[in-house]
């Protein structure tokens, strides 16, 4: 089951969208860091008046590349892939991109966040802008995300808080703004449910997310069914709950 299919980024993705129009700098060059599949990349590209010349996909998943290539056909402009992390890039992509971005892809970067800002900004040419997305420490994003990275690596998730991002862009001295909105998770569960037992396995799984993705016994999983769905609202697209994500916009100093 993969996270990001159940959250609504429409708001965060305004917000990006907003920030890359007002940088008073055209886009000719572009690198997204940690791509996956490109999704909402594609989608600001593809908004955009003029699209970049250059476009940098970096994600250490060739897998995500290899999806993310087949959907980049009717863009113009060079599209290169690289699988690799940001530390592995080479001296040749310091100071070459306009626009940098980083859409929640500090999770779990097997290096020192100081490190990692500095490599991002590094990636920015004199005038470029950087953007970094991330969910803002305690939201109910983050916990998902440290809560899948200790199931699936035995290990608590090694960076990418946004008040440590911040202090760190700051040590930089780089000069950035911030902005904080709520994406929405769509809850895969029936709001008819009362018992674990009566879920589907698909529901379930979702409700394994908050146990280090282990299964439940009856007892535990009503009580996380019934936590989750006190805190979740209904709206015209259903079951939700709320998460504050920060949004970054950044220059060199």
């Amino acid at each position: 089951m993969n996270i990001a299919d159940h959250f609504d980024f429409r708001a965060a993705q305004q917000c990006v969208r907003q920030v890359i129009a007002r940088h008073p700098e055209p886009v000719r060059t572009l690198a997204d860091i940690g791509c996956g599949d490109g999704t909402r990349t594609l989608d600001l590209l593809r908004g955009l008046g003029q699209q970049p010349r250059r476009v940098l996909w970096v994600d250490p998943s060739r897998v995500a590349l290899d999806s993310l290539r087949a959907n980049t056909t009717d863009l113009s402009g060079e599209q290169v892939y690289s699988p690799s992390r940001m530390q592995e890039l080479t001296s040749a992509t310091v100071g070459q991109f306009d626009c940098v971005l980083s859409l929640h892809s500090l999770y779990g970067t097997p290096h020192e966040l100081h490190r990692c800002n500095e490599h991002l900004l590094d990636l920015l040419s004199p005038v470029g802008i950087l953007v970094i997305e991330l969910s803002s420490s305690e939201s109910l994003l983050h916990r998902l995300q440290r809560e899948v990275w200790r199931a699936t690596h035995g290990t608590e998730l090694p960076t990418g808080r946004s008040g440590e991002v911040a202090d760190s862009l700051r040590r930089h001295g780089a000069v950035f703004s911030e902005t904080r909105v709520v994406e929405r998770l769509r809850v895969p569960l029936s709001a008819r449910a009362n018992h674990y037992d009566e879920l589907t396995d698909p529901e379930r799984a979702f409700l394994e997310w908050f146990n280090k993705g282990k299964p439940l016994d009856s007892s535990t999983g009503d009580a996380l069914l019934h936590a989750v769905l006190n805190s979740a609202t209904m709206d015209e697209d259903g079951l939700g709950l709320d998460s504050d994500v920060t949004i970054l916009a950044c220059r060199k100093p």
